[in-house]
């Protein structure tokens, strides 16, 4: 099954839906806002260092989601979330391993890197796994989903 790009589900006791509109993203989250933060100044350096070079190689993609202000970076991790969620939202009230929750953060974020155009980058590992993690526990918790502890 491959969910519908877009709003297709609502869920109405979540806690935050922010980030509904691309005209609607004043109030992202505190650490959406840092990370955004993060991803525009890594990529301001990468297309700084790019530009210099003799190849004339550009930093980004043609992905409609891009990291050129610090609005549209949160914009972007606003749809990298989304992304997430309707992943998990499948499996609501179900339980995975902390394996299978780890490889849907994963996949997203490795999609999202390769859409921004910093698939590539060195360095951005660390960063990488901490947000796909906390992407996806959030989402689990969000939806119900239960993350098993036992060994099988």
């Amino acid at each position: 099954f491959d969910p519908p790009e877009g709003d297709w589900l609502l869920w109405p006791s979540a806690p935050r839906l922010r980030g509904r509109s691309d005209e609607d993203n004043s109030e992202s989250p505190t650490p959406d806002k840092e990370r955004a933060e993060f991803l525009h100044e890594g990529f301001l350096k990468l297309r700084e260092q790019l530009e210099t070079m003799p190849e004339g190689r550009s930093a980004g993609s043609s992905s409609s989601l891009n990291l050129e202000t610090i609005e549209s970076s949160e914009r972007a991790l606003v749809v990298l979330r989304r992304r997430t969620e309707k992943r998990l939202i499948l499996l609501a009230g179900e339980e995975i391993s902390p394996k299978e929750l780890k490889n849907v953060g994963s996949e997203e974020m490795q999609r999202f890197l390769e859409e921004v155009g910093l698939d590539k980058v060195i360095g951005l590992e660390r960063w990488r796994h901490d947000v796909a993690a906390a992407l996806s526990k959030n989402a689990a918790e969000l939806f119900g989903v239960k993350v098993s502890t036992s060994l099988r």
